[in-house]
């Protein structure tokens, strides 16, 4: 145990050399709308997306395209209200979810492999985690909830511990109301509990119904006051009015897998336990000799629409 108390000092440690450094960054990409979202719920916290701002050239009204609930909006206010608004301030107090993020990588890859330190830094030195913990956007308040939900599940779903699954519920909740991606984490634990079913704690999938009843409560909520229900109204928006097809669902599959493939350190490493044997060395060096080649030539060849190089990164993902 006192190994691990070491190896947890030298990840908080390292996480804050690696981010304070650029806590005091100016507001960029979407903080604003974050920024604007605090600023509303301090003058009105029942109300926090009926204020209009200009958007992509014109006026508009913040629920009909902000397509994030508001928690973590409230988190913003709270700091502005007690500790001010100064970007350096609002920066360190948004490192409490990358630390969040990087402790429960750290306790969940103990359950799986023998050098979880290892497994934490790798994440918290992610392209993805390095760009994101910089902003004030929810993907980091998202980690830190959803991976937090996951490892206490897992640690109280193995224990039977009531009370490390209660909190995972409620981190599951939580999540979703920080970002609704966090629904992805009901079929992430309905997964593990039906590889890991065990008759004497069966009721332990119980914990998916947190996220679900604050989701729908949240919705309900916005259908009362704003007069359509936040998440259908964004899910039209996103859609951009037209029809879904096959072509549309590839449009939007090929950027996502190529986000996955640019935000890993090493994207290529996910397959080595695939191609283990030594038939199998071949078909992996050849994925590598493809995705090196469509990086390399691709561009070169004065292909300069992003598409192609978001395919190029999504083969090498």
């Amino acid at each position: 145990m006192k190994n691990h108390h070491i190896k947890i000092v030298v990840l908080l440690l390292l996480t804050a050399f690696a981010y304070i450094p650029f806590s005091g960054k100016a507001l960029h990409i979407d903080d604003p709308l974050f920024y604007h979202t605090a600023k509303q719920v301090i003058r009105n916290p029942l109300d926090p997306y009926s204020y209009e701002i200009v958007w992509f050239g014109k006026k508009e009204r913040l629920f009909d395209f902000f397509s994030n609930p508001p928690l973590l909006g409230y988190y913003i206010a709270l700091i502005i209200n007690f500790l001010g608004e100064g970007e350096r301030t609002l920066h360190i107090s948004l490192l409490l979810f990358t630390i969040i993020s990087a402790l429960s990588m750290y306790f969940l890859s103990i359950r799986f492999i023998s050098m979880p330190l290892v497994s934490a830094l790798f994440f918290i030195f992610s392209p993805i985690c390095m760009v994101m913990g910089q902003t004030l956007m929810p993907d980091m308040a998202l980690a830190a909830f959803f991976l937090l939900s996951i490892t206490l599940f897992i640690h109280g779903y193995d224990k039977n511990n009531p009370l490390f699954l209660l909190i995972s519920g409620i981190s599951a909740a939580i999540a979703v109301l920080t970002r609704y991606n966090g629904i992805s984490i009901i079929p992430l634990i309905t997964l593990y509990y039906l590889l890991y079913f065990d008759k004497k704690k069966k009721w332990g999938v119980a914990v998916i119904i947190f996220p679900i009843i604050s989701i729908l409560l949240w919705n309900i909520y916005t259908l009362e006051i704003y007069g359509k229900m936040h998440l259908l109204s964004q899910l039209k928006f996103q859609s951009y009015g037209s029809r879904l097809s096959i072509t549309k669902i590839l449009i939007h599959l090929l950027p996502h897998i190529a986000y996955l493939g640019g935000g890993t350190i090493f994207p290529l490493l996910f397959f080595v336990p695939f191609f283990s044997g030594i038939r199998k060395k071949p078909v992996f060096l050849s994925i590598l000799l493809l995705g090196t080649v469509c990086c390399v030539y691709i561009p070169l060849r004065k292909f300069t629409h992003y598409n192609l190089i978001n395919f190029s990164l999504g083969v090498l993902f």
